[in-house]
């Protein structure tokens, strides 16, 4: 039987951020979406809702940006995976860059109209979303985006957690190098390295994917 790679895209993107991805045949792929979360859900809530897709015994999770970061919380509620590989995400709040950090201790994210500035999209008027983001594009109404970072600002990482890989590039906008700790670095990769460097990660997958005796 082939070992099971369950994949979570990043905040607002589908899993077709996956197409380029390739494995070793004794693996195989499933791919996960977001979905709308429900009223005052939070995201320990949404994490069971997801891991009940997550059949397969002995799963590899592999998540990208938020998606690394609920692929944390189900893996609480699946011991028996063999690892977490987070590609562009972080694995605690202190990896958060400092203007996050100062956000989350203000509580900025809780006084300000999330779903009102989500409403906006001003991200559709950029010439990358016309050349990128309408392919890759998920979920993106304004609840699901206001959840997405609100749930962001206020995650707290587990601490009982092993088994994880991270791989991260070192020109991430996002998630900036300087704040990651123990990690795979890529360089000159950004915060969508998984669209436009999947050949190394290819490249680099078959070695990763056997590292399952991480402590």
């Amino acid at each position: 039987m082939a070992i099971p790679i369950y994949c979570m895209p990043g905040m607002a993107a589908s899993s077709r951020i996956f197409e380029h991805l390739n494995v070793p045949k004794e693996y195989e792929m499933h791919f996960l979406e977001w979905v709308e979360p429900n009223p005052k859900e939070s995201l320990k809530q949404y994490a069971k809702r997801i891991a009940q897709q997550i059949t397969l015994p002995s799963p590899i999770l592999i998540g990208v940006s938020l998606g690394g970061i609920l692929m944390q919380e189900i893996a609480l509620l699946i011991p028996n995976y063999r690892n977490i590989i987070l590609i562009s995400s972080i694995k605690s709040e202190k990896e958060l860059p400092h203007w996050m950090q100062w956000c989350k201790r203000l509580k900025l994210h809780h006084l300000l109209p999330l779903r009102r500035l989500a409403s906006i999209q001003f991200w559709k008027n950029t010439k990358r979303y016309k050349k990128l983001y309408v392919k890759y594009i998920g979920l993106h109404t304004a609840n699901y985006l206001a959840w997405s970072v609100q749930e962001l600002l206020d995650w707290k990482a587990p601490n009982s957690l092993k088994k994880i890989i991270h791989i991260h590039g070192d020109r991430d906008p996002i998630f900036p190098i300087k704040n990651i700790k123990e990690c795979i670095v890529l360089p000159k990769g950004t915060h969508i390295m998984i669209i436009n460097r999947f050949r190394w990660l290819n490249e680099q997958l078959p070695k990763i994917l056997m590292t399952n005796d991480l402590q």
